[in-house]
């Protein structure tokens, strides 16, 4: 009761500092950017260069207010085009670098040229972690722009979705988690502004999970790593996602409405001085439309809601203060009553009939909340102390009955009865009964600090952070499989107690503390910055195994003098991950108190190369990796969620490459495609070397994007992924039989979008009041699953009473349509 009222109580806070600013912002002077609508276009052309007058590739150069923008190529040069006739406040911005600004209004086919030098300056990243300006690229490291992520055809709406095209890997379009190079979804750093996120634990699958913390259309900086990233980021063994969000210089907001769900994205600056600033987003998702096109038919009322609120106080370049927080709720609530599935082959057709009685709800609410003190007492040191908190209520309850008959289907095509059944081959029962509640808190307080020296040689970062943990479940489950009126498995005594199929059962609390500490030299070795060291060292102590991990972890960078432009990295390190709640916990429930932290040494080599084609600018990276695996903790995986099993640990490894181009294949508009090939095993004492449940040997993700070029207020997103075969096998805890192969996963989900009216606009549909309150509007159309595939995420199995075992896959969503209109002020 005491987590319900402090979820409340977190709500009600929120909501009333989301009104309090939102009302402020509408006594003060808006000075919001509107834009009329333009004309006939112009062009912008120039180049970008540092003090040394060395060209920057990678530079933004973007209209303030709008979406409008692009990158400089690999020699500092760009070219935007831009509406005539309309004043235009014009923001050049590169890390490390002060930000400058312009105002040009241009004629109607005018080309105008645009020299740019920019100042180096020391710039918070938020958290106390500074850089100064850097022309050296970063291998590795993928920088994503966040309004791509906005504008792809996503069913789930979660921003995280971009990630495949990236190095990560997922097979369900409900949920934003993902795999990255043989890891599994608990393997996975997420940080939000510094603070790190949790996840939902007891979330059986992808309908369940709802919506990412992360709300896309207030997001800024997006960067991720697949592996051998820096000792600064914390305890996981695959990668590491860093985002932040943006730092408000106007009053702006978005809002889209679509049959899925609305969302609603606000910020602005409090007084004339802009000491005070605030960001607010509201989300409302419901994919009832994704899940009526599953085999299963009944009732389904799914609704993810979210709220959260950013503020910022600045009252001199010396101090800052932030606080940030998130509060959420899943309730997915299912009334099931059929199902039937066709698969099998062309000769050997089957159908599974089900009928059920009885209803799932499901209801998952948590709550984040951070605060940050950054004090600079001079321009080469930050000290930043924080503070976070998080809180979850997790309850399923699940009381349902299913009957279901196997029939051999007629598959002889010259047949009359052609697709019909022809014999019933098995009659079955199942009841799925569970009461389970997890109730976790987290608290942590966590020192960094950042500094440079003087000839800016090194950048030492270091932390401390002491986090507490307190879980307190609940568990009563249990799965009755019944078969030709015979519970299995079958009795072998006169006894005439039922045997259940599987039964968990605990009452529980674990309350634990964690220490941990980090320290970090970024060194650069030469003059020019070419090549660069990065040493650090991490540690970690968990009382309850009273365990102590240490990783050592060093990268080193290379960018040649060449005339075509080229950077390498190399790294090599030791990523520790100690347990946390789930892979702490055996099968029927109960918590080893003997668990040990799973290691992963990983060995990465990254070449980078920047390129012009077509006159437009390209990236084509190559990494190839090897991570050798120790101490790792069987498990399967069952749709999202990883049940890790009573066995001794095991050792193994994953390899990989993996290949990636992304550009302006179309002028002025990213797409990119990644190719990988990957292998993991992990060797048990009796079978040797068998495949982890993560082993996909190939992933090809493409994201297209293009226009009309007649007409370019129409344009096209195309975002298709293909997935070779997982390994599976029976839920009977046994690793060993989990060597069957999943049909290979092949999706493509495309949008379409009409520009209405803004600065981009060619021919815009609306004019007037409208127009001048929203400053841009676009409608999308999409489609998801354009190709009607069957794509596999689980298997139902079926016994009888001789053994007989028969999988039975669980079909994701179908053929989908939305629509979703998105208007800016």
């Amino acid at each position: 009761m005491g987590l319900k009222r402090s979820f409340f109580a977190s709500f009600c806070w929120v909501c009333l500092l989301l009104c309090g600013t939102l009302n402020a912002q509408t006594n003060q002077n808006s000075g919001q950017l509107i834009l009329p609508t333009p004309g006939d276009s112009a062009t912008l052309r120039g180049q970008v260069f540092d003090r040394n007058n060395q060209p920057l590739a990678g530079a933004t150069l973007g209209i303030a207010g709008t979406s409008m923008g692009t990158s400089t190529d690999s020699k500092g040069r760009y070219a935007l085009r831009v509406p005539a006739m309309v004043p235009l406040e014009l923001e050049l911005r590169f890390l490390g670098f002060a930000t400058q600004r312009r105002n040009v209004t241009a004629r109607p086919s005018e080309t105008i040229p645009l020299r740019w030098l920019m100042e180096a300056s020391v710039v918070d990243l938020g958290q106390g972690v500074i850089v100064e300006a850097e022309r050296a690229s970063q291998p590795g490291v993928a920088k994503i722009n966040p309004l791509v992520s906005r504008r792809l055809a996503n069913p789930s709406g979660n921003f995280e979705t971009i990630l495949q095209a990236f190095g990560a890997r997922s097979q369900q379009e409900f949920s934003s988690q993902y795999q990255v190079r043989g890891g599994n979804y608990d393997e996975n750093l997420t940080y939000l502004n510094g603070i790190e996120l949790y996840r939902p634990v007891l979330m059986r699958s992808g309908q369940q999970e709802g919506l990412s913390l992360i709300h896309p259309d207030l997001v800024e900086h997006i960067h991720f790593s697949a592996g051998g990233f820096e000792a600064r980021y914390g305890d996981k063994m695959s990668s590491v996602l860093d985002v932040t969000y943006r730092q408000p210089r106007y009053n702006s907001g978005t809002v889209q409405a679509g049959l899925t769900g609305v969302s609603l994205a606000a910020e602005g600056v409090l007084g004339t001085e802009g000491r005070w600033t605030w960001q607010g987003g509201l989300r409302y998702r419901t994919l009832n439309s994704l899940l009526q096109s599953l085999d299963t038919r009944g009732e389904y009322r799914p609704v993810s809601t979210d709220l959260q609120a950013l503020v910022s106080y600045r009252p001199n370049p010396r101090w800052s203060w932030n606080w940030l927080s998130h509060v959420g709720q899943n309730v997915l609530a299912v009334i099931p009553s059929n199902r039937e599935t066709v698969f099998g082959t062309v000769k050997n057709a089957l159908q599974l009939r089900v009928f059920f009685d009885g209803q799932e709800s499901m209801r998952f609410a948590n709550a984040t909340h951070g605060t940050s003190l950054v004090y600079r007492p001079h321009a080469r040191l930050s000290l930043t102390q924080s503070a976070s908190f998080y809180s979850g209520n997790e309850i399923e309850r699940i009381d349902v009955e299913s009957a279901w008959l196997l029939n051999q289907l007629d598959a002889n095509l010259g047949s009359e009865n052609f697709g019909n059944v022809l014999f019933t081959r098995g009659v079955g029962a199942f009841q799925q009964y569970a009461r389970n509640q997890l109730l976790i808190q987290v608290g942590a307080l966590e020192h960094r600090g950042t500094w440079q020296s003087a000839d800016a040689k090194h950048l030492v970062s270091w932390g401390l952070r002491g986090q507490m943990e307190n879980l307190d479940e609940y568990l009563w489950e249990y799965t009755l499989v019944d078969s030709l009126g015979f519970s299995l498995p079958s009795q072998q005594s006169q006894d005439s107690a039922v045997q259940v199929f599987r039964f968990v059962s605990a009452d529980q609390t674990m309350a634990t503390r964690r220490w941990s500490a980090f320290g970090q030299d970024q060194i650069r070795l030469d003059r020019d910055g070419r090549w660069r060291l990065n040493l650090g060292l991490r540690v970690q102590s968990w009382s309850w195994n009273r365990e102590t991990v240490w990783s050592p972890r060093v990268q080193v960078s290379w960018k040649p003098l060449w005339v075509k432009d080229w950077a390498f990295r190399g790294a090599l390190g030791l990523y520790a991950q100690p347990a946390f709640y789930r892979d702490a916990r055996f099968p029927d429930g109960r918590i080893n108190p003997h668990v040990r932290a799973q290691r992963a040494t990983h060995a990465v080599l990254t070449a980078d190369h920047r390129f012009k084609a077509w006159d437009r600018p390209f990236q084509w990276v190559m990494e190839a990796y090897y991570k050798d695996l120790r101490g790792l903790i069987p498990y399967e995986i069952d749709n999202i969620r990883v049940r890790y099993l009573a066995e001794a640990p095991v050792n193994g490894y994953a390899a990989g490459v993996d290949l990636r181009i992304h550009g302006e294949f179309v002028s002025s508009m990213q797409s990119w495609a990644t190719l990988s090939w990957m292998k993991t095993s992990e060797r048990h004492p009796v079978a040797g070397w068998i495949p982890r449940p993560t082993d996909q040997r190939v992933q090809l993700a493409l994201m297209f994007q293009d226009y009309l070029p007649p007409y370019p207020d129409y344009k096209v997103n195309l975002n298709l992924v293909f997935g070779s075969r997982l390994p599976y096998g029976p839920p009977d805890n046994a690793r060993l039989k989990d060597t069957l192969r999943m049909p290979s996963y092949r999706r493509v989900d495309i949008g379409f979008s009409r520009i209405l009216w803004g600065a981009t606009a060619q021919k815009p549909l609306l004019r007037g009041s409208m127009a001048r309150t929203f400053r841009s509007a676009w409608l999308n159309l999409e489609v998801f699953n354009l190709l009607q595939v069957n794509n596999t995420v689980s298997y139902t199995w079926l016994y009888d009473t001789q053994g007989y075992q028969q999988n039975v896959p669980n079909y994701l969503s179908g053929r989908v349509l939305n629509l979703r209109l998105v208007m800016e002020w």
